[in-house]
């Protein structure tokens, strides 16, 4: 896959695509080796930061070898 065709399937997703900003936010994750609680709250839609969708964004993560930092209550 050659770096355009990167670039044009980690474009900025629709606001309310969360399979979009969920591929992002794990692109992140894997260039940084992690993501602040503050990221993902941030970077999730609303409306899918259910404890079921984080508990499962949060089993990806960890099976990608991205680790999360802070307490996801911080503000």
């Amino acid at each position: 896959m050659s770096d355009e065709d990167l670039e044009e399937e980690f474009s900025d997703p629709d606001p309310t695509d969360y399979h979009g900003h969920k591929r992002n936010l794990l692109k992140k994750g894997l260039e940084q080796g992690h993501l602040s609680w503050e990221e993902v709250r941030d970077g999730l839609p609303p409306e899918h930061t259910s404890e079921r969708e984080l508990e499962t964004f949060l089993f990806t993560c960890e099976n990608m070898g991205i680790d999360i930092e802070g307490r996801p209550d911080a503000t």
